[in-house]
């Protein structure tokens, strides 16, 4: 758009007169309050999609349990193929800020879409299937960002990107705690290596999508600088060893995939430009300083710390270790759970369990509160009636031995490790 400025220089060197100088001005600023104009539609509808989506999803939500399982599935497809639909129609009309937003309300909805077809199914039954679902939603927005031209989608994908990482590292590092938070450092530093090189790539193809790749990467750097920053994490960053758990098959995989992006993505961005070979090697020579920085951390590996109390739950793993804790601690063998009713399909096996109860096809735990009446609240063992309300009769956690927990209708976990004195601890 020519500008008043441009305007100005032509009227000085007679290259227009002054009536064209004055109309292609007032063309010059009509357009410019329409273009700002038009931003602010974008901005309006963008948050009414998000306030539409959580509305959405609020009265799903509430109405969830009523909802016959064939039925909740053809709202939610039929809800995301309606925005994303409604959202290509309307940019084909020039209703360029409403059709935006409309895709991004599609996007958003199959990511919800996936969670609950998921729960209604009971297919999400531990990390790694959470990840899976993460990892097919952003995977599948980032293709509809491409096809569709959509930046606001690319964002979503992006964020989707985020937490799939974290709980596909914690998925795959077997609950090793060693060196957890120097892999976490390594998922930033591969990951912000990545988004550079795709910053620096679609820049050179002139593509608009160069400053979201901008900004995450430095999202992921600071990051890293965020984790650097405690003194408290210095000392556990030195904690890692090659040969341990936090070094798992997906992060040496997914460290390989990003900096063999980077290195493809770099000759490809160089062959274009003599200035991405400056930005590359610049930015090598940060990633170098950045990583020896954290491996010196080992330099200092037992030095620095803090000194904490022992504690029962969690310094003692398996039964052994609990009957060995020192006496100070109190520490007991094993503990008392409730029963995780929703993981039990059949009536009879729901019906065996006291603390259980079968209503609409589905096994739940029981909820004293419900029972309005002393008859009702009397007529199961585990409640009580006390000041005109129904309550439950025990907590399992009460229950200190093997015999009184299963007595109980209650799980015992002989796996874990219980102090009889929550209040002392052996500072060692």
């Amino acid at each position: 758009m020519v500008d008043e400025k441009q305007i100005k220089q032509w009227l000085k060197d007679k290259t227009i007169n002054r009536a064209q100088a004055k109309k292609m001005l007032a063309d010059s600023n009509h357009k410019g309050s329409e273009e700002k104009s038009n931003k602010l539609i974008s901005v309006v509808t963008i948050i009414g999609a998000v306030l539409i989506f959580i509305g959405f999803a609020w009265l799903i939500a509430k109405n969830w349990h009523y909802i016959p399982n064939a039925v909740k599935v053809l709202i939610l497809v039929g809800a995301t193929l309606a925005a994303f639909v409604l959202g290509v129609m309307l940019r084909q009309n020039d209703h360029e800020g409403v059709g935006r937003s409309l895709i991004t309300l599609g996007a958003l909805l199959f990511i919800l879409s996936l969670f609950l077809i998921s729960q209604i199914y009971h297919l999400a039954t531990s990390i790694q299937h959470y990840a899976w679902l993460l990892f097919f939603a952003w995977v599948i927005i980032l293709v509809t960002a491409y096809l569709l031209d959509s930046p606001e989608n690319l964002v979503v994908s992006l964020l989707t990107f985020f937490p799939w990482v974290i709980l596909q590292y914690f998925s795959s590092a077997s609950h090793a705690e060693e060196g957890i938070i120097f892999g976490f450092v390594l998922i930033f530093l591969s990951a912000g290596a990545l988004l550079f090189r795709l910053s620096a790539l679609h820049n050179s193809l002139g593509h608009t999508f160069t400053n979201i790749y901008r900004f995450w990467t430095v999202f992921y750097f600071l990051a890293i600088f965020y984790l650097l920053s405690f003194q408290s994490f210095l000392p556990v960053i030195s904690e890692y060893s090659f040969e341990g758990g936090a070094f798992s098959a997906f992060l040496v995989v997914f460290i390989i995939i990003c900096f063999l992006g980077f290195i493809a993505g770099a000759l490809f961005a160089t062959s274009k430009s003599s200035i991405s070979l400056k930005e590359i090697l610049g930015f090598v020579g940060v990633l170098a300083v950045l990583f020896i920085l954290i491996l010196s951390t080992k330099a200092g590996a037992g030095s620095m710390g803090d000194c904490n109390a022992k504690n029962c739950d969690y310094d003692f793993k398996t039964t052994q270790e609990c009957n060995s804790a020192p006496a100070g601690l109190q520490c007991q063998p094993g503990i008392c759970e409730d029963v995780n009713c929703w993981n039990i399909r059949n009536e009879s096996g729901c019906n065996s369990q006291q603390i259980c109860q079968w209503n609409q096809n589905k096994c739940s735990n029981l909820q004293c509160y419900a029972f309005k009446t002393e008859s009702e609240c009397s007529s199961e063992a585990s409640c009580q009636w006390s000041q005109n309300r129904c309550s439950n009769r025990y907590r399992c956690n009460d229950f200190k031995t093997d015999s009184t927990c299963q007595n109980n209708g209650c799980n015992w976990n002989s796996d874990y490790c219980m102090s009889t004195n929550r209040d002392q601890h052996l500072i060692t």
